[in-house]
């Protein structure tokens, strides 16, 4: 990738103590570098001047990310990702990033990490968007190994990411969470999943692998709230059943859905009516879709008092029965 050159000159020098410091990848052409100017291109390896690539990062995300840091923050560890732009996108991308950016500076909501900065690389009809990110240590979401989740740490989930997207959906324009797999997510403070790179920035590549494994309009590029109700669902129930994100989308919209596809509990079966193709049938917005989960979810409410009825007899061997106010318990019944 292209990158703009700062105006002070640089010379040609370490930059670092150890050999492992000394390894960088060279941001302008992309091979190990140990020296400022690149060894082997002659180019500044420091993204925008700025960011020291150390690492490759196995991501489930589009485009390239790296483990780095920022030398303008004292060497802060960040989380870099680099995103290939189709080249009818590139103009307005980098019309809209700075104020796209600024958007993201304050963090959300607990399940949503912020961005601290973006822009976009390279000339012309060719560019990258670049997306930076704090250094997280919290742990990664278990990958799936067939073991379904509990109900309530389900819904426990699904009522946290709804939350978040309550916010993300209020704002001005509205924000998106971007896909959700478990590789995409972290494990916050109280066990909720933190989605990692979020934004419908997707839309935004030639799309990726697997076919199916997003919600329907997506196919035609036009992303909307719905399009997140969607993905929670799927998340939600991938958790409970075991199974990926990607075999959920499958089974939605597959005509010869599996016995077990409505599930059990209410969430289970408000979740799968909320993995219908159609956008305009799921919830109009996030708080609706919350609301509706915590109603699914209510305990039946039970009368604190229940009156005396002489007609109705308790079975031997009933443990535990709450005897209706008025009835007199001083006698023993006769054998």
């Amino acid at each position: 990738m292209d990158v703009v050159r700062p105006r002070t000159e640089l010379s040609l020098e370490s930059v670092g103590d150890s050999s492992r410091q000394r390894t960088l990848i060279c941001a302008a052409c992309g091979r190990r570098t140990d020296t400022i100017p690149c060894g082997l291109c002659g180019g500044n390896p420091l993204l925008e001047g700025r960011y020291r690539l150390a690492e490759t990062v196995d991501e489930d995300a589009l485009g390239l990310v790296y483990s780095a840091v920022d030398l303008r923050r004292a060497g802060q560890p960040v989380v870099v990702r680099v995103l290939p732009l189709r080249a009818d996108v590139v103009a307005a991308v980098r019309q809209q990033v700075a104020a796209w950016s600024a958007s993201w500076q304050v963090q959300p909501h607990a399940t949503v990490r912020s961005w601290q900065h973006a822009f976009v690389v390279g000339t012309g009809a060719s560019g990258a968007l670049v997306m930076v990110l704090p250094h997280s240590d919290a742990p990664r979401w278990p990958a799936a190994d067939g073991r379904p989740v509990s109900v309530s740490t389900m819904v426990s989930c699904v009522d946290a990411l709804l939350e978040g997207l309550v916010v993300l959906h209020g704002t001005d324009p509205e924000r998106s969470c971007g896909p959700l797999t478990r590789r995409r997510m972290a494990v916050g403070e109280g066990g909720h999943p933190v989605v990692l790179f979020p934004g419908e920035v997707e839309r935004l590549a030639d799309p990726p692998g697997e076919p199916g494994a997003r919600p329907p309009e997506l196919e035609a590029g036009a992303w909307c709230p719905a399009a997140d109700l969607y993905r929670v669902a799927a998340f939600g129930l991938a958790l409970r059943s075991g199974r990926t994100v990607a075999e959920v989308h499958r089974e939605a919209r597959s005509t010869r859905r599996p016995a077990d596809a409505t599930g059990t509990e209410p969430a289970e079966r408000l979740l799968w009516r909320w993995l219908v193709a159609d956008p305009h049938r799921r919830p109009s917005h996030a708080r609706a879709a919350l609301e509706a989960l915590r109603e699914a979810v209510r305990p039946v409410a039970v009368p604190r008092r229940v009156e005396a009825s002489p007609s109705v007899e308790v079975p031997v061997g009933v443990a535990a029965v709450r005897v209706p106010s008025g009835v007199d318990t001083s006698k023993r019944a006769r054998p």
